[in-house]
């Protein structure tokens, strides 16, 4: 009934549109499940129109601990014009300080979410139809947040300005998180385990069918995620769908290839299910807990510091053996998805979850589960030197996270592309901004506003404008010709940002420069596979 109404008042908008000579104000789609209506936007200082679809159901509402379905057909026109802030049920399970922190990033400053199970919905960000009709390549984006957080609700993802400056179509999904999208019920058989990949699976889908209705090419979608989203994709990498429902990949800071641990079956679940009091055998647990309240699961999880994800390693959704295949595929005997890549990452990463570690051996052996002598043998390499990059015990801290889990595993994956005869390119970002700075550094997920141009307009420089916009217009020019790379020597990694920090000048600092890998890259033999 509520659609049903916002038709009538958008019909009656649409009339008075079109006697007032502007008949595009409202723009529609007709895709598999009906029409739908959007909305418009123009960019302050731009001239392209952007066509913006929000909140379209691409699944029927979800049952729990069930894989996603499609929706059902609609009668009447379904309002997209409105950004509704619903997030997948979320669960943060981290000390109040980088609690803090994270929901920051996660919810880009804006208040949270509400969450629901009834969460599948997608937003489409497009350019104004041309007059040549020429169909846009497509950047299908995957949110990070540790398999536990995160939706499409930040408007830090807002594709318009990839619509307006680049003349490519963003799609952004949700997908289910923690208990509801990777419950780990060791009783469930693959890929069953894995229901946030399968609701991706879904949203993909329904973009390669869709996709025509908004101006974009089917045959042009470029994978694209940040963190565990990055981790998606190279999943979906390693075991791809068939046909292949993609041609490129983007990876900001994640991969799955390395120190890409996957989830053991059983011991969340069983957890939770004793929290929760759900006893009995398999089957009389399975019912209790798709019959306790959403609520309740989460409080219970978060409460007890109850941890899902990563995903199952099921061979359906994610290869058993993701780097002997890269290593191994050909073109005659591909094993996995052999499309160009582009990988990266950010120079302080780890800053993030550091803040305040007064002793790296201490969360090395926290963090990590290193012992006291090999947290001891590893720091070694990384001494505290007055008036260089690593100053204190947060800064080893820092440098050991960024690298371990970040800078390495993405040269190893350039390295095992490049090798296997697979097109790759690397970038680097270091740059901080005052007008962005959470905590000193190019920290996890500081690049994704200046990727998305989304960056905040107060006391912003003309630097971090350029570098914006050049971010921006390589990842969109990737999406493009996947084949001919970003703009750079594939030998060679991007580096932007120039090291740029608040309250030094920026003047004859780079944007980007191509760099050896030699100094990002020094101390990656201790993490060799």
């Amino acid at each position: 009934m509520y659609h049903r109404i916002i038709f009538l008042l958008l019909k009656a908008s649409l009339a008075h549109a079109q006697s007032s000579s502007d008949s595009g104000h409202w723009p529609t789609a007709t895709i598999d499940s009906g029409v739908i209506i959007g909305t418009t936007a123009v960019l302050p200082l731009e001239t392209g129109v952007v066509h913006k679809f929000l909140g379209v159901p691409f699944a029927s509402p979800p049952e729990r601990f069930r894989p996603s379905r499609p929706p059902p057909p609609w009668e009447s026109p379904y309002n997209a014009t409105i950004k509704y802030n619903r997030a997948c049920y979320q669960n943060y399970i981290y000390s109040d300080d980088t609690r803090e922190k994270l929901m920051n990033l996660v919810t880009g400053g804006a208040p949270p979410p509400e969450e629901s199970e009834d969460c599948l919905t997608l937003d489409v960000y497009a350019p104004a139809p041309a007059t040549n009709e020429t169909k846009k390549a497509v950047l299908f984006w995957i949110y990070g947040g540790s398999y536990r957080t995160g939706s499409n609700c930040n408007p830090n993802y807002d594709g318009s300005s990839f619509a307006a400056n680049q003349d490519v179509i963003l799609v952004s999904p949700n997908y289910r998180l923690n208990v509801h999208g990777f419950p780990g019920n060791p009783e469930l058989k693959a890929p069953d385990q894995n229901l946030g990949l399968l609701d991706l699976r879904l949203a993909l889908e329904w973009t390669r069918r869709n996709i025509a209705a908004f101006g974009g090419d089917a045959d042009k979608i470029t994978l694209i995620g940040q963190s565990a989203g990055a981790a998606i994709v190279d999943m979906f990498i390693s075991a791809p769908p068939d046909p292949l429902p993609f041609r490129a990949a983007i990876m900001d800071s994640g991969q799955a290839t390395y120190n890409g641990a996957a989830a053991s079956p059983g011991w969340a679940w069983n957890s939770l299910a004793e929290v929760v009091n759900c006893t009995g055998n398999a089957i009389q647990v399975y019912k209790c807990m798709r019959a306790t309240p959403a609520k309740t699961l989460k409080r219970a999880s978060e409460n007890h510091v109850i941890w899902f994800g990563p995903p199952v390693q099921d061979g359906a959704t994610w290869s058993k053996s993701p780097r002997r295949n890269r290593l191994n595929s050909t073109e005659e005997n591909p094993l996995m998805a052999r499309v160009p890549i582009l990988i990266g990452s950010n120079h302080d990463e780890g800053a993030i979850y550091t803040t305040g570690v007064t002793s790296a051996t201490a969360f090395l052996q926290s963090h990590y589960g290193l012992s006291h002598a090999s947290a001891q043998a590893l720091l070694a390499y990384y001494p505290i030197v007055p008036g260089g990059n690593i100053t204190s015990e947060e800064d080893r801290a820092t440098a050991v996270m960024s690298e371990s889990s970040f800078t390495c595993p993405a040269r190893f994956v350039y390295e095992d592309s490049t090798t296997a005869g697979i097109p790759a390119w690397r970038y680097f970002f270091d740059a901080s901004f005052a007008n962005s700075e959470l905590v000193p550094g190019a920290y996890h997920a500081s690049e994704i506003p200046l990727v998305f141009g989304t960056y905040d307009r107060d006391n912003v420089t003309t630097f971090q404008i350029q570098v914006s916009a050049a971010m921006e217009k390589a990842w969109a020019d990737f999406a493009k010709n996947p084949s001919e790379g970003p703009g750079w020597d594939m030998a060679k990694v991007a580096v932007f940002g120039g090291g740029a920090t608040p309250g030094q000048g920026d003047d004859g600092r780079p944007v980007m420069e191509l760099s050896d890998v030699n100094w990002m890259d020094a101390r990656c033999f201790l993490y060799e596979p």
